[in-house]
């Protein structure tokens, strides 16, 4: 009877899949920095070591962000290939990046597995408000305290609230007549600024200021600013009474007919919209040196301020010497305060 020794010998065939070191990774970095993201990725393989089986490959699944990083894919070694911009991300994402990283071994056929790499992309201050127009014009009455003036928007595209939050100041311009206040119009979604007039002032378009040339900052909390330009035009308000002359006296001669016109009241407004009419509120005759009512409407007043004689009655001096009329100028276009002026008295006298 005789032995022998048998050698067997086994050949590996690759049937380990490389297993991951970690569940999932993560990595920080600042966007616009110049300091590389390094973030290592590990995978095992229990095959024969040293044998292609075990061998293992890193890559990176292609995906939108995919080409801003790269991979060492022998040592798994991952690092992004420039710096971040923060806004190039959906805003939505808040600065996430997901990348698939897949550790292969060389074996045939190929094994694989693959690990989630979650990017946080800080967010920093490096972007400007900007106005949505250079200028804006508005238009708004006079004489109105508080009221609503326009609106002016700006919008910052820094993604967190820290850098893109917007306050709004009237730099030049307002000499205290107006205010703007910031509302937020949501999320990343930029800030109206609205402009009113000081609830404690009423502009006044007859002193001659009929527009105002604002100079409005955006700023963000980095003290990064726009500006625009924001006319104002103050529109007339029919909101000033009329007035009548100071002085005025007509001398009439009496006994005479035919005479028609003897005089016209001249009343003046300061709003640029007006229409006047004139009345006549009452009528006094002085006749034998006593002021009373008169007897007979020598005269009369028209609408348009014309004083024509009565040619029902003939003018005697010797009767009355001097007839007064009490007369008002309205403004019939009048939208604001009194129409209509001091009552002023216009005496004639008959020669």
């Amino acid at each position: 009877m005789g032995t022998t020794v048998l050698e067997i010998t086994l050949h590996d065939i690759n049937d380990k899949i490389p297993n991951m070191a970690r569940d999932s990774y993560t990595g920080f970095v600042k966007e616009e920095s110049d300091v590389e993201l390094q973030l290592q990725i590990q995978a095992f393989d229990g095959d024969e070591p040293g044998t292609d089986n075990s061998e293992i490959k890193y890559t990176i699944e292609k995906s939108n962000f995919s080409g801003n990083f790269s991979i060492n894919a022998r040592i798994g070694l991952l690092k992004n290939n420039g710096p971040l911009d923060r806004e190039a991300i959906e805003a939505s994402a808040t600065g996430v990046i997901h990348l698939n990283v897949t550790a292969s071994d060389m074996g045939h056929p190929s094994l694989s597995s693959w690990v989630m790499v979650t990017i946080n992309v800080e967010d920093i201050n490096d972007n400007t408000p900007m106005f949505k127009y250079p200028s804006y014009e508005f238009y708004v009455n006079e004489s109105e305290k508080g009221t609503f003036v326009g609106s002016v928007f700006a919008l910052d595209l820094d993604q967190t609230e820290m850098n893109n939050r917007i306050s709004f100041r009237i730099a030049d311009g307002s000499f205290g007549n107006f205010l703007i206040i910031a509302y937020s119009e949501g999320r990343g979604q930029g800030y109206t600024g609205n402009i009113t007039v000081d609830p404690d002032i009423a502009l006044d378009y007859e002193q001659h200021r009929i527009s105002y040339k604002l100079k409005i900052e955006a700023t963000d909390l980095g003290q990064k600013s726009d500006v625009t330009l924001v006319t104002v035009n103050i529109m007339d308000v029919n909101d000033e009474r009329p007035t009548l002359p100071s002085f005025m006296i007509l001398n009439v001669k009496e006994n005479t007919t035919g005479l028609g016109e003897v005089g016209k009241i001249m009343g003046a407004d300061v709003d640029t919209n007006h229409s006047l009419i004139y009345k006549l509120l009452t009528s006094s005759c002085r006749c034998s040196g006593i002021m009373g009512p008169c007897d007979e409407e020598w005269f009369k007043l028209e609408t348009t301020g014309a004083i024509v004689v009565n040619e029902k009655f003939l003018i005697d001096y010797e009767v009355c010497d001097q007839v007064q009329m009490e007369v008002q100028a309205v403004d019939v276009f009048t939208e604001k305060g009194e129409n209509h002026s001091i009552p002023g008295r216009v005496p004639q006298y008959p020669r």
